[in-house]
């Protein structure tokens, strides 16, 4: 292919990633409230809390916070916006679009070490940024994507022996920055794994002492990469959060990035799925090694079990899904058709790939549009989040304690906690497993009868934590139980301008007690005159 081209193919790959990547907010809560404790972390000097300061229900629980660096990062990177929430965010975004470039790169000079051929490393490349689409949110968990990216290529680099063994000794470095900023550094003990165990194969096929060749080399490195993971303020209890996690039955059923993959959203990964069965069995033998097949194998259980995993299973499959196609032209490429022209067909798949990405409407605004509308300088979208309730909420000095949908959690603790109220539980189900959510869910689907031994019923719960007002999307099943009970009073509802129903939109509950007299008189003449206004729009029912 001309040196034109590939640079137009290099452009597009840049261009297809940006357009990916600078996108408004719309659905993700928990980008605010990692800026919030990036925030505090600043103010406070660096002092990282004991016990989780954001939920009163988890209050007294110890957080181990494994992610303190990249908040820290993050809130900075929100601190050069312009000094609003919509500017700051923006600059989080752009941020976020640097860190997916850096990916995009190390994908595409791992694929092109493998291959040589441009065209296909740029759509392998393309490919594995497609995987990301369900977790690429400004939020800590996108820095682990380069950094096992980078893991990767240096130990294939090692492995290939094209570069010097002494390229190894970057990853302890690498493996205390990386244990600070996010607690998927245990990703690249799993790589240093699987290639320790390659180059152990590789001598008993040949005959040779297990431990000669790289294996002494990898041996050591793996042991320092673990005593480098314990340099953080945690040591050895990061290693216990994922189990905290993935072993809770009910945060697994509920959450979606733990579930596995509904193929309808996630086509990126089945099809890739489908070529690599399909392609492995129409190419010669040898282009699988051991520690790729091992993480291979690995990653791709990990991806069919939780939607979370789907971009590492990418990373790891590109360079062997760029071998595989390159070996699929060699052996079946007309007689006829030169390299160039090869080239050019699969620049042209690569082409409509991302222009098929970027503008089409499969589920709703196509990237071009969300692009158009992060132009025009909205960081996210005001209509995702209550934003006008948090307002109201601390214009009229509400009391007592909150009950608050897990969704809306992450922005009520950017703008409340914990300094106005903190918020009932939230998404960091790493301190405190489901125990808290499994409340939420019973008191949002109003469930007026007793599944366990020791439960209590939706009002039972609100008695039982003190739950003095309750702000919730209008379209839950609690809405109608406050709606008969004596015990709430309804003092907002906001529509949207093209509701259709008044189930739509957000309410907010005072408890109906003498105490809250003075404020359910103070939040209704607000809301009436902010109707007035054109801030809030609907009526009391």
């Amino acid at each position: 292919m001309r040196k034109p081209l590939q640079i137009v193919l290099i452009i597009l790959m840049f261009l297809f990633v940006i357009s990916f990547s600078l996108t408004p907010l719309r659905s993700t809560n928990d980008a605010w409230w990692h800026l919030k404790t990036g925030k505090i972390l600043i103010e406070r000097g660096l002092e990282l809390p004991e016990n989780d300061i954001f939920a009163f229900t988890s209050e007294n629980i110890p957080w181990h916070n494994h992610e303190w660096l990249s908040q820290i990062l993050f809130y900075k990177v929100f601190q050069l916006g312009d000094g609003t929430a919509q500017g700051g965010m923006r600059m989080v975004i752009g941020f976020k679009a640097i860190i997916l470039l850096a990916l995009s790169l190390l994908v595409f000079m791992t694929c092109f070490r493998e291959t040589k051929n441009l065209p296909i490393s740029v759509i392998c490349a393309v490919w594995t940024i497609i995987l990301t689409r369900r977790t690429i949110y400004p939020r800590p968990p996108i820095l682990t994507y380069p950094l096992f990216a980078l893991f990767l290529l240096i130990l294939r680099e090692i492995a290939a022996s094209r570069w010097k063994r002494g390229w190894l000794w970057i990853l302890p470095p690498l493996m205390i920055l990386w244990v600070n900023l996010h607690g998927g550094f245990m990703l690249g003990l799993i790589a240093i794994g699987a290639f320790l165990a390659g180059e152990a194969w590789k001598n008993l096929r040949s005959g040779k002492p297990v431990h000669g060749g790289n294996v002494k080399a990898m041996a050591a490195l793996f042991v320092a990469c673990i005593l480098a993971s314990l340099v953080n303020p945690y040591s050895w209890r990061l290693y216990l959060l994922p189990g905290r996690v993935m072993s809770d039955a009910l945060l697994v059923r509920i959450i979606p990035e733990l579930q596995s993959p509904k193929f309808f959203y996630t086509v990126g990964f089945e099809l890739l799925i489908l070529f690599l069965i399909v392609a492995f069995s129409g190419t010669r033998k040898g282009l699988l090694n051991l520690p790729e097949g091992l993480l291979m194998v690995f990653f791709l259980h990990q991806a069919l079990l939780h939607v979370r995993h789907i971009p590492l299973f990418g990373i790891v499959a590109a360079p062997v899904a760029a071998r595989v196609i390159a070996a699929l032209i060699e052996e079946y490429r007309p007689r006829a058709w030169t390299k160039t022209a090869s080239d050019l067909v699969v620049g042209g798949i690569a082409l409509l790939v991302i222009s098929y990405t970027v503008f089409n409407h499969r589920e709703g605004e196509s990237f071009f549009d969300r692009n158009y509308n992060f132009s025009r300088g909205m960081g996210y979208y005001p209509g995702s989040y209550p934003v006008q309730e948090a307002d109201f909420i601390i214009a009229n000095e509400f009391t007592g304690r909150m009950y608050n949908q897990i969704n809306d959690a992450g922005y009520l603790i950017w703008r409340l906690s914990p300094e106005h109220h903190k918020v009932f539980t939230d998404s960091r189900y790493d301190i405190f497993g489901g125990r808290f959510m499994r409340h939420e869910q019973m008191i949002q689907q109003a469930i007026d009868r007793k599944v366990e031994p020791g439960d209590r019923t939706w009002d039972e719960l609100l008695d039982f934590w003190e739950i003095n007002f309750i702000l919730i999307s209008g379209d839950i099943p609690l809405r109608w139980a406050l709606d008969q009970s004596d015990e709430w009073t309804l003092v907002y509802h906001r529509l949207h301008p093209d509701a259709q129903t008044t189930r739509e939109g957000y309410k907010i509950y005072i408890r109906n007690i003498p105490g809250n007299r003075d404020l359910i008189d103070r939040c209704k003449r607000s809301f009436h005159a902010g109707k007035a206004r054109g801030k809030a729009w609907g009526q009391f029912i």
